[in-house]
């Protein structure tokens, strides 16, 4: 019976140490309470201290922002001229290309006006041209280069 009262009473004084005013009761009493002259000047460093955090901050990202803005440009700027050189390289090329397709298709107009003077003349028999079996002749060593050199030009072409 008298261990049920202990813990009966053990139980209550668990539950009022647990109540709000218990608990500022007794951190009242071991924990003094400062004057509020202190707490309001101490609110005021806090709020200087962090207006400068504040600035500091601010200026810190201004100088980031500057220098990223500057290593930007100059990046963009190394970037055009990369893209400028290709594109000039690039229509150099170009302007090759065009230039060996002009010379291709005058051998070839070439190429086309000999034989067609070569049939004219009748020192070039088509039935070469057209049936293989005279194309291993040794007469027909120069159609045959002709006939490659037509087949080179019309490969450039396409």
């Amino acid at each position: 019976w008298v261990e049920r009262l202990y813990l009966c009473a053990f139980a209550v004084c668990l539950l009022w140490s647990t109540s709000l005013i218990v608990c500022q009761y007794i951190v009242g009493m071991f924990i003094p309470k400062p004057p509020v002259e202190n707490v309001v000047l101490k609110f005021n460093e806090l709020f200087q201290v962090v207006e400068e955090e504040s600035l500091q901050y601010g200026s810190c990202m201004e100088h980031i922002n500057t220098q990223c803005e500057g290593e930007s440009k100059v990046f963009f700027k190394h970037e055009a001229q990369r893209v400028d050189t290709i594109l000039n390289q690039n229509e150099a090329t170009l302007e090759s290309l065009r230039g060996a397709t002009e010379r291709c298709l005058a051998e070839r107009d070439e190429l086309m006006s000999y034989l067609g003077d070569l049939v004219e003349a009748g020192k070039v028999n088509l039935d070469v041209l057209i049936n293989p079996e005279h194309k291993e002749k040794p007469s027909c060593a120069s159609i045959n280069s002709l006939i490659n050199a037509r087949v080179a030009a019309n490969n450039v072409l396409s």
